[in-house]
């Protein structure tokens, strides 16, 4: 019962962040308003703690983004796996990184953050 009161909070915090888009009478963004309310519920059970899901203005939290882009990197590397074979050599040959990786990263519609772990096989 010690997560009750957390819990409580959060949707407390999520309603009242919905409100503010009623009030300035803007579309609410329920997907992405749902997504970060499990978001903060999971992290606060989980961790103990706030991610931070619920202070974005628009419930666009990076991690989330960076999921729901997730889906397309994988179809990408599925349906062309020699550009994960050529990005792993190309990282075995140039350890230290390789300036062009946000141009792949750009290719791939992934956000910039994105750490890219490649491996040859």
């Amino acid at each position: 019962m010690g997560l009750q009161d957390s819990i409580y909070n959060t949707v407390d915090q999520w309603i009242a962040q919905v409100r503010t888009f009623v009030d300035q009478n803007k579309p609410i963004p329920l997907w992405y308003a749902t997504q970060c309310l499990t978001l903060e519920t999971a992290s606060r059970f989980t961790y103990g703690s706030s991610d931070g899901a619920m202070d974005t203005e628009d419930f666009r939290h990076p991690f989330l983004e960076a999921m729901d882009q997730f889906g397309s990197a994988v179809v990408a590397m599925h349906q062309f796996p020699f550009v994960q074979t050529v990005l792993g050599v190309i990282q075995r040959l140039n350890p230290s990184g390789f300036g062009d990786l946000n141009k792949v990263k750009q290719f791939l519609n992934l956000p910039p953050h994105t750490q890219l772990n490649l491996q040859a096989r």
